[in-house]
């Protein structure tokens, strides 16, 4: 049975939900980087921290690779194709901080294309 919730209510009774994770990984000079991302220093949960390249909640009616593809342009201002996005598995995490009980279960990508870290907002 699947039903739909704010984040917010999902976040304080621990219902499972779902999320994507993208990391960006970059080859240069014969060398793999991750590219992570710093979180704001306003957000409630680990603020100044360094997390995935681009991460999100999934929209209810939303497919996965859909609310990924739309994580990378909402936080990075990076507008990829769904074929760019290659799946690597989905991921389980249930972790509580003060009152957030967080239950995912996320998919996992990897978006290998070229980018320009400086054109990144």
């Amino acid at each position: 049975t699947s039903f739909a919730e704010p984040r917010s209510v999902a976040h304080k009774t621990g219902h499972r939900h779902p999320t994507v994770h993208i990391w960006i990984v970059r080859k240069i000079d014969m060398e793999i980087y991750i590219l992570l991302q710093k979180r704001s220093h306003n957000k409630a949960q680990h603020p100044d921290c360094f997390d995935v390249s681009s991460a999100g909640h999934v929209s209810a009616g939303d497919e996965y690779r859909t609310s990924a593809l739309r994580e990378l342009s909402e936080e990075l201002g990076l507008y990829a194709e769904p074929k760019q996005l290659e799946f690597i598995g989905m991921r389980k995490s249930d972790y509580s901080d003060n009152d957030v009980h967080d239950n995912e279960l996320s998919a996992v990508y990897i978006y290998r294309q070229p980018i320009e870290t400086e054109k990144l907002k």
